[in-house]
């Protein structure tokens, strides 16, 4: 998935004679901890060097539509829809002096969640999509905002900048009763906030930089 880095602050783009791919990538920006006191992810990223994703890029998704990539068009359209009419069902019922007609506007404002999509999925797929970040923004070493305390750091390492870091996201359909899903499966060590998707205007506050909506 293509992001909003800047060529002037990093990266900024890879082209697509360096990657072999069909076009050129705008890579994603997610930025590391910033130096605050008390910040203990930041003492975290440099005493252990170690990233805990916080913030608006605690989510490595630009946004819930990152997850449609593998639906076709109906299927879109219908999980929309769904969404919406079950939006304007809640606010008929929140609000007794609203009508039906400034309802539906406001529900199409909400933001659409990724369950939407994901929830279409059948059985037998998955979701796995790819970003490349750009590693400028995540060390904080963005021209006129270098950290040099990270940029310290990098030098003891002897690391360059000159390639992304790679991020992944990872979809998965709603799975039967009937099925076993058992597994192993690995979360990362953080706490995730779940945000209450009655909520969703606030919750644009925590979505990366590159988020469309």
């Amino acid at each position: 998935m293509t992001g909003s880095a800047a060529k002037e602050s990093g990266l900024g783009i890879l082209t697509s004679d360096e990657t072999g791919l069909p076009k050129d990538v705008q890579l994603a920006v997610r930025s590391g901890p910033a130096q605050e006191k008390g910040n203990h992810f930041y003492d975290e990223f440099i005493k252990d060097q170690r990233f805990k994703p916080t913030g608006s890029s605690a989510n490595i998704m630009s946004g819930g539509t990152d997850m449609k990539v593998a639906l076709d068009e109906d299927q879109i359209l219908l999980a929309e829809k769904e969404f919406i009419s079950q939006k304007v069902s809640e606010i008929l019922n929140n609000d007794p002096n609203i009508n039906e007609e400034d309802a539906l506007i406001k529900a199409q404002r909400k933001t659409k969640p990724e369950r939407i999509y994901r929830e279409k999925l059948n059985q037998n797929q998955g979701v796995l999509i790819f970003y490349l970040l750009d590693p400028y923004y995540v060390f904080n070493q963005v021209p006129g905002k270098v950290d040099t305390n990270i940029q310290r750091l990098l030098k003891e390492r002897g690391q360059l900048l000159n390639e992304p870091l790679v991020g992944m996201a990872m979809g998965f359909p709603p799975i039967s009763r009937k099925l076993d899903p058992y597994g192993e499966y690995v979360k990362g060590d953080y706490d995730l906030e779940i945000l209450d998707e009655d909520e969703d205007e606030a919750s644009d506050e925590l979505l990366p930089t590159d988020a469309v909506l």
